[in-house]
C-alpha cells in the first residue's frame, strides 16, 4: 500500500477500520461527502470554539482538509488515497508550509516540523456471503528532526486518542450514509 511506501518505520500511527456491505466506488464517493455536522466532535467544535476550528459547516471535510494544507500524495484507484502535509505540532492546521506531492513531502526538512499522512484504504471483502468493502482510516506522523520526533512521542497519547475518536466518527458517518434504510 502507498502508506507503507512513504511513512518511515519511526512514524507513529494508528488505523481504524469498518466493514461496509457496498462496493469500493460507492464508499469512496460518499467518504468525500462527509459534512462537519456528521462528526460530533467537529460539530461541537464549530459551535463552541469556531475561531479555533479550521473547518466551516457547509463544506465536506475531505475538501476542507485539502484547503487546510493536505495534498494528495498518491492514489490507487478504488484501493487507496493518501493525503499528506507538513506543519508544526503546535499549529497542525496552520495554512503553511504546503507540499504538493510525495517528492516534496519526502524532501521537506525544516527543523521543528512534522509530516503527517492520512490514508483512506479500501479492500474488497466478502463476509457471510455478502460482498463489501473494508474501509481503513490510517494516520502516520513523524518529525523532520530529533526534537520534533521527541515532541510527537510526548504528545502522541493525546493525539492518538483524539485521532481515534475522529477516525471512528468518520467511519460511523460513512456507515450511516451507506447503510440500507429499513
Amino acid at each position: 500500500m502507498l502508506l507503507e511506501q512513504i511513512a518511515p518505520d519511526t512514524a507513529l500511527g494508528r488505523a481504524d477500520s469498518r466493514w461496509l456491505p457496498v462496493p469500493p466506488g460507492s464508499v469512496f464517493a460518499e467518504l468525500q461527502k462527509i459534512m462537519p455536522d456528521e462528526i460530533p466532535m467537529v460539530k461541537l467544535g464549530l459551535r463552541v470554539a469556531k475561531p479555533l476550528m479550521p473547518f466551516v459547516g457547509d463544506k465536506p471535510l475531505y475538501a476542507q482538509m485539502l484547503d487546510a494544507g493536505f495534498a494528495v500524495m498518491g492514489v490507487m484507484p478504488l484501493r487507496e488515497v493518501l493525503l499528506g502535509r507538513v506543519g508544526k505540532l503546535t499549529g497542525v492546521f496552520a495554512p503553511e508550509p504546503r507540499v504538493r506531492d510525495k517528492r516534496a513531502l519526502n524532501e521537506y526538512a525544516v527543523p521543528g516540523h512534522v509530516k503527517t499522512v492520512l490514508a483512506f484504504q479500501l479492500a474488497q471483502e466478502e463476509r457471510d456471503g455478502v460482498k463489501g468493502t473494508l474501509v481503513t482510516f490510517a494516520v502516520r506522523i513523524w518529525g523532520v528532526d530529533a526534537k520534533a520526533q521527541r515532541l510527537i512521542k510526548l504528545a502522541w497519547p493525546v493525539g492518538n486518542a483524539f485521532g481515534g475518536k475522529f477516525a471512528s466518527a468518520w467511519l460511523v458517518a460513512l456507515d450511516r450514509r451507506l447503510s440500507p434504510t429499513s
